[in-house]
């Protein structure tokens, strides 16, 4: 079998264009445009409201947006966070059926010793039939990040393939994301034998998105996407199983 696959930050549909410009303008159009354009398989998103609390241009369900303009038959949305207009987290959607799913929090650390903004952040997993799907977003403190790691590998089934993606927050030289690719490939470093930045996507500077495949799936194409509808550009892997 062959499955087109995507991960893509859409940071709730903000155009980033207009947002280094000091405007506020969401632009799912654009968005949408881009995943009709690769038309993946299995699509997964973050930063990505639910059900909206306070509906308006900003807030609203963006998951059966994309849903509806894309033509996912299948979707599921996993809430991370209460934010102040909405349900927000990840959501994956999908032209084939899953059998099953699973929502795992990531433990949050009993101490907070970093700098930057703590924020809840769950996994999940979903039962292909030949393949296991888990798909996360990682926070951006260093003890965040190692209960992220211990959460994902203690969830990972030994006896199928896996595939692993979302945004990390962590660049391909930090130690985790190190450990990661000794169990792993990621799926456009293997491809193209180098590190392609996915953040910001204009003047980009890091790669941060990933989709890490297990060893044994073969990989006919990868890219990261030149994107600037958000802040992050997407990354698409053509495997074969």
């Amino acid at each position: 079998m062959i499955y087109k696959i995507m991960t893509y930050n859409i940071q709730h549909g903000l155009d980033y264009s207009s947002r280094l410009m000091g405007k506020r303008v969401v632009n799912f159009k654009g968005i949408c445009d881009v995943i009709r354009m690769f038309d993946p398989d299995i699509l997964s998103i973050n930063e990505i409201y639910g059900k909206g609390f306070k509906e308006s241009e900003e807030y609203f369900d963006q998951v059966s947006l994309i849903a509806r303009e894309c033509n996912y038959p299948y979707y599921y949305f996993s809430k991370a966070i209460d934010a102040k207009n909405g349900e927000y987290g990840n959501a994956v959607f999908s032209k084939v059926p899953f059998k099953d799913k699973e929502v795992i929090r990531i433990p949050d650390p009993i101490e907070k010793s970093e700098n930057m903004k703590y924020e809840s952040r769950v996994l999940t997993k979903f039962d292909f039939d030949d393949f296991d799907l888990i798909s996360t977003h990682v926070g951006l403190n260093e003890d965040e990040q190692e209960s992220a790691y211990h959460t994902l590998m203690n969830n990972i089934s030994l006896n199928k393939k896996t595939v692993i993606l979302g945004d990390f927050n962590m660049t391909v030289d930090n130690r985790i994301i190190q450990n990661i690719m000794k169990k792993f490939k990621e799926s456009t470093i293997s491809y193209k034998n180098e590190v392609i930045n996915t953040y910001p996507s204009i003047d980009s500077r890091m790669k941060i998105d990933y989709i890490f495949l297990s060893k044994d799936i073969s990989i006919l194409r990868s890219e990261v996407i030149e994107a600037i509808n958000t802040d992050h550009m997407p990354v698409y892997c053509v495997i074969a199983l």
